[in-house]
């Protein structure tokens, strides 16, 4: 294929994407629609949303590289209120209906779903972890130190699909009409205090596991 023919099927695949996702009227209301209830529904936790972050990152930089063989007790406390604070995460009511979801809500709402489950498993079982490195048997405690990387990644790939919420709820809202389209049901103030909330400044983590081990390397 010659360059110009690359270039056009470029310019062309950027037009389709730029298009809205459905071709009906009745399709692209419901697409809206359900956005809006998504959205709305995204604003109401990003309170909890920020302490479980602020709760996740004050304890990172300590287990980023893994447990350590005997960890002490401000740590295990950290690790204890970083678990409790992504329990307390309410769990929103679109992830009851999320398969029923088309579209971005749809997407949208398994991100969130990701989130959620990853980042509540992943910190129960480090806790867990944790516990075991410090008062439970010496089998134990080593199967719970070799395997609480994965653990540990788990957290941070429930907070990276988080931290891509923003953006696909700005870039779904642009496509599907913005606010002439949406008119009050979402507005694009509220729209860019979701893509703030839920971007990666304010969500995803630093360093990365596996990043750090394959710069030892």
């Amino acid at each position: 294929m010659g360059i110009a023919a690359i270039g056009a099927l470029v310019v062309l695949l950027a037009i389709l994407v730029s298009q809205p996702e459905s071709h009906t009227s009745l399709e692209l209301k419901l697409q809206r629609s359900q956005l809006a209830l998504v959205s709305a529904q995204l604003e109401q936790l990003e309170q909890p949303l920020q302490h479980e972050v602020i709760a996740t990152r004050a304890v990172w930089h300590s287990i980023a590289k893994g447990l350590p063989a005997h960890p002490e007790s401000r740590l295990a406390s950290q690790i204890s209120i970083a678990r409790a604070a992504a329990e307390a995460l309410p769990a929103p009511p679109f992830l009851q209906y999320r398969h029923k979801l088309i579209g971005p809500a749809g997407r949208i709402s398994s991100l969130f779903y990701e989130f959620e489950m990853l980042a509540k498993h992943g910190w129960a079982h480090v806790d867990q972890a944790t516990g075991s490195l410090r008062h439970g048997p010496a089998k134990v405690a080593s199967f719970e130190r070799v395997n609480a990387g994965l653990y540990i990644d788990s957290i941070y790939d429930g907070h990276f699909d988080a931290s891509l919420i923003g953006e696909r709820v700005l870039s779904s809202y642009r496509r599907l009409g913005e606010q002439h389209a949406f008119g009050f049901s979402l507005t694009q103030a509220r729209v860019r205090s979701i893509a703030l909330a839920y971007s990666p400044n304010a969500i995803r983590l630093t360093p990365h596991l596996w990043q750090e081990l394959l710069a030892s390397r």
